[in-house]
């Protein structure tokens, strides 16, 4: 395992920034919000901080758990007087990472999440961006991980949860990475797993 891991040390560290720049984005928040400040200082970029625990592509050989962390940041707010455009353009941008704990696949990812209210507390939302992982780009001889191709990839996402208070809402997600054939190798990973956000 240290050898393993001392090959991905580089985009571990960047991982690690990705755990510290969203647990950050946490603190920037509260200290925002809590300083004696005029209304325009009072305002913050970060609108939820996210953290769980998923479990790697059953199908294939990824041992250990995916701890997840994400900073979801508030939407643009752009007008439109349509309701398909008000929704398609603004999304939350969002940052994130998945370090896995037993040194197979992590991965740090940006992009864009739409969520849509079912009721006044249930809610399903999907995104879709970008991620560069650790995981191997070619099938290795007598091994089952995945060959995912490409080091830089696109990634998607499904959630559904419930608001248990103003603030706080857990969701189950499952999220997919894949190149599209854009590489040689294209086995995509999926992860499944339960999420505690917080809402500023």
């Amino acid at each position: 395992m240290t050898v393993k891991f001392s090959k991905k040390l580089t985009i571990s560290r960047m991982l690690l920034a990705t755990a510290v720049i969203t647990v950050s984005g946490l603190f920037t928040g509260s200290a925002i919000a809590n300083e004696d400040t005029p209304d325009v200082l009072m305002f913050s970029l970060v609108d939820e901080f996210r953290f769980g625990v998923q479990s790697s592509d059953l199908a294939k050989d990824e041992d250990g758990v995916n701890l997840n962390t994400e900073v979801l940041f508030r939407r643009p707010n752009m007008y439109f007087d349509n309701k398909l455009l008000l929704f398609l353009f603004n999304p939350r941008l969002h940052i994130g990472g998945s370090l896995n704990t037993a040194g197979d696949t992590s991965q740090a990812y940006v992009g864009a999440t739409w969520d849509y209210r079912l009721t006044n507390s249930l809610f399903v939302e999907a995104s879709f961006g970008g991620v560069i992982h650790d995981g191997d780009l070619k099938r290795t001889p007598g091994a089952n991980t995945p060959a995912l191709g490409c080091r830089v990839m696109f990634r998607e996402s499904f959630s559904a949860g419930v608001e248990l208070t103003e603030n706080l809402r857990v969701m189950a997600t499952i999220d997919h990475i894949s190149n599209a054939g854009l590489c040689n190798f294209n086995d995509g990973l999926t992860t499944v797993g339960a999420r505690i956000g917080y809402k500023f």
